[in-house]
């Protein structure tokens, strides 16, 4: 069956809008979209125009089996028909993944895969919330084809952040404020284990490469666990403090921050909860990812 062929079924800007956000996600379940784009009752319509899009094959979906009993959860993406559908409306983003070199979905790198991409949600919750709040972001799946290569040679360097945001918000005042963050999720406090992705980053830091995939020099990376586990967190902003120590390099603290996202977590409170993040130091000390400044309101743009 050929695209002409599906005439009863019309595309409009509420399709374009979802598809255009799969697309930048690459994988994400019904949840995730729906508190990207609408208010929290709207998760039976959000799942409507989903499945609208996949009976008519502008999306593809993969089974994600949280647990080891009930039904797996759908994890949707973009089909080759959506993706021409995006091309010939100039909304395809420049890293658009073919649903054909996304298919390797094994149970252990969805639940990796959609913890990264709740990140991304996170900050498209925040963007709801004030429209003047400019928002550039890249997917797990996306970062790994397009890594952050420094050096060459045996001192080449080869980063793969989980996610990654950058915020432009614009003040009463007229003031362009920036914030940009490079996601790493973790599960281990095994020093050595992470020691060489804290080095690759302070390696990194500053390169012409950095600033040219990334688009700025202001960048923190945060290093995020799965749970509230206030231990672990500081645990490692310690082993991050150590290094930072041994490399003479204390002055690069403010490059990495160490928290927690768990299930219940909203957009504002991963970004603006101070109690959430620590920046490495003697003792690990509290901040908020973003600048507690911009003052995002509670109430959604919705």
């Amino acid at each position: 069956m050929k695209d002409g062929d599906y005439i009863r079924f019309k595309l409009r800007p509420k399709h374009d809008r979802l598809l255009g956000i799969l697309a930048m996600l690459t994988l994400a379940t019904s949840e995730q979209l729906n508190r990207a784009l609408y208010a929290p009752g709207s998760l039976t319509t959000t799942e409507h125009l989903l499945y609208s899009l996949y009976k008519e094959r502008y999306l593809d979906r993969v089974f994600w089996r949280t647990h080891d009993r009930g039904n797996p959860r759908n994890v949707w993406k973009v089909g080759g028909r959506g993706m021409r559908y995006l091309h010939r409306k100039n909304l395809a983003p420049k890293a658009l993944i073919r649903s054909s070199d996304n298919t390797t979905h094994t149970r252990s790198q969805l639940t990796h895969t959609m913890g990264a991409a709740n990140c991304l949600v996170h900050a498209l919750e925040l963007q709801k919330m004030d429209p003047k709040l400019e928002l550039f972001y890249a997917s797990e799946p996306t970062l790994r084809r397009h890594p952050l290569v420094v050096g060459s040679g045996l001192s080449q360097v080869t980063i793969y952040p989980d996610a990654y945001v950058r915020f432009t918000k614009t003040h009463r005042t007229g003031a362009i404020g920036e914030a940009a963050v490079a996601f790493e999720l973790t599960r281990t406090t095994d020093a050595e284990r992470i020691k060489q992705k804290l080095w690759n980053w302070i390696q990194a830091d500053g390169s012409s490469e950095y600033r040219e995939l990334f688009g700025t020099d202001l960048l923190i990376v945060a290093w995020v666990i799965d749970e509230m586990d206030i231990a672990r967190r500081d645990t490692l902003a310690r082993t991050c403090w150590r290094l930072l120590q041994e490399l003479h390099a204390q002055e690069k603290a403010d490059l990495f921050v160490f928290g927690w996202m768990d299930d219940i977590t909203s957009g504002r409170d991963f970004f603006f909860d101070p109690m959430r993040w620590v920046q490495p130091g003697e003792e690990p000390s509290l901040r908020s990812l973003l600048p507690m400044t911009w003052n995002i309101s509670r109430r959604s743009s919705e």
